[in-house]
């Protein structure tokens, strides 16, 4: 459960961590906030700026395993083709 600090639609809003639910199983579950101070509350996931840049970081770094992958297969691939036509050269005299 999370608190909003800034006014209606500010872009400069906050949300701040208060709590965790745990259900126990599925269903429907009645989930009751109070305050007494003008509050507004939601339910999501945890996370924000930190969360967002490790995933982000994560995503880079799993394209660039990707492509280092793809350019040993691609060299890996023209080196034994190449020694395959030498081969075949040298028998053919």
């Amino acid at each position: 459960m999370r608190e909003r600090a800034g006014g209606a639609g500010a872009r400069d809003e906050t949300w701040t961590p208060l709590h965790t639910i745990d259900a126990p199983q599925a269903g429907d579950y009645r989930i009751t906030c109070s305050s007494q101070a003008l509050s507004r509350y939601a339910v999501g996931e945890s996370g924000g700026l930190v969360t967002l840049a490790g995933r982000l970081v994560l995503a880079v770094l799993l394209a660039v395993l990707g492509l280092g992958i793809g350019a040993v297969i691609v060299l890996v691939t023209a080196l034994r083709r190449r020694g395959h036509r030498k081969r075949l050269l040298a028998e053919r005299r």
